[in-house]
């Protein structure tokens, strides 16, 4: 006869929950959250306070901010401390469609909001005012150079020569923004006949390593005394790379290749403070520089539609104003690979020579 099997049940027994352990444990996750919301907090705004500062040790007692006024050694900002309205969104890799400036209504060229909408993108701390922008004006002008004669027609230099792409080797100049610098100033020697000097100068590494603070300052006197030294130059470009958002790709296919795309830059000088626009040092060639940019960026859409992005319009001038024809380009940014930066060079080589040799 078969024994039958006597099941125990098993007693579960509920452990008590200290109440007191967890109160403090959530307490203590209450506390680190606030805690990284004030770091992520005084992170965005350290950059406004900063300005805010620089603004105060560079004014005048006129109210205009000048070099000569320094009295600290606070730098003028950067061109990492723009701030972007819409212009860093999500850009898919897109095959460039034909389409041409005419397309573009020339009588609206007077609308203030239709130019601001159509070429450019407005950093928050400057404002766009009507007696500035003459899109009849800007095209009327002539930015055409003398190429005769071998002396250096064309100056390109680099204020942040540090900068570089998302696969370039850390510290490699042969695969950084200098190179591609290079780059252009033989394209444009070689295939347009344009002499061009390129200059080397380093001035965001000092002492042996990177910094960009106080880069302009120290980038000007040379600069300066280069232009001296060639009063042939005409033209003066300062090639950057930008800093955008890791989500972001500022890519476009130009001539079946995945091109960086390029950004035109001018500082209005300009600065919102207490809800008044203030004076910048002053850029005695704004208007030149900021038609060479507009007749930049119809040639470019003519030639090679969703290249450009908008021109970007910021309150100081930067390393603009010592020329006429002075640019500040920026040709990608660190999320492209150096070949997407390469493949720029040739486009924007072929929109210089359209818009410098006409």
């Amino acid at each position: 006869m078969r024994r039958k099997r006597r099941y125990r049940r098993k007693k579960f027994r509920i452990k008590p929950i200290k109440i007191e352990k967890t109160y403090t444990f959530v307490i203590a996750i209450l506390v680190i959250l606030c805690l990284l919301n004030i770091v992520k907090q005084d992170k965005v705004s350290n950059k406004d306070q900063e300005l805010k500062q620089v603004y105060n040790n560079q004014t005048n007692e006129n109210g205009v901010i000048g070099k000569n006024e320094v009295s600290t050694g606070i730098s003028l900002i950067g061109l990492e401390d723009i701030l972007y309205e819409d212009d860093t969104k999500q850009i898919p890799i897109t095959e460039v469609n034909i389409d041409s400036v005419k397309n573009y209504d020339i009588t609206k060229f007077k609308d203030l909001d239709y130019l601001k909408n159509t070429f450019y993108i407005l950093d928050k701390r400057t404002q766009l005012t009507a007696e500035d922008f003459n899109a009849e004006e800007f095209l009327s002008k002539d930015m055409s150079i003398n190429t005769k004669g071998d002396k250096p027609k064309v100056l390109i230099f680099h204020t942040h020569s540090c900068e570089a792409f998302s696969d370039s080797e850390p510290g490699n100049m042969e695969q950084g923004f200098v190179k591609i610098g290079e780059m252009l100033a033989d394209t444009l020697e070689s295939k347009y006949g344009i002499v061009t000097m390129h200059h080397t100068g380093r001035y965001d590494y000092v002492n042996g390593g990177e910094k960009r603070l106080g880069a302009y300052e120290r980038m000007e006197p040379n600069i300066q005394k280069i232009l001296d030294e060639n009063p042939s130059i005409e033209v003066v470009i300062d090639l950057h790379r930008d800093g955008v958002p890791e989500t972001t790709r500022l890519v476009k296919m130009v001539d079946g290749k995945a091109t960086a795309q390029i950004m035109f830059f001018n500082g209005l000088c300009r600065y919102i403070v207490n809800g008044q626009l203030a004076k910048t040092e002053q850029n005695p060639y704004l208007a030149d520089n900021l038609a060479l940019s507009f007749q930049m960026q119809l040639k470019s859409k003519e030639l090679y539609p969703g290249f450009t992005r908008k021109i970007y319009l910021h309150a100081f001038k930067f390393s603009l104003g010592m020329r006429p024809r002075s640019l500040l380009i920026e040709l990608g940014a660190q999320t492209n690979t150096f070949q997407e930066a390469k493949n720029s060079v040739e486009p924007l080589a072929k929109i210089l020579s359209e818009v410098l040799l006409k």
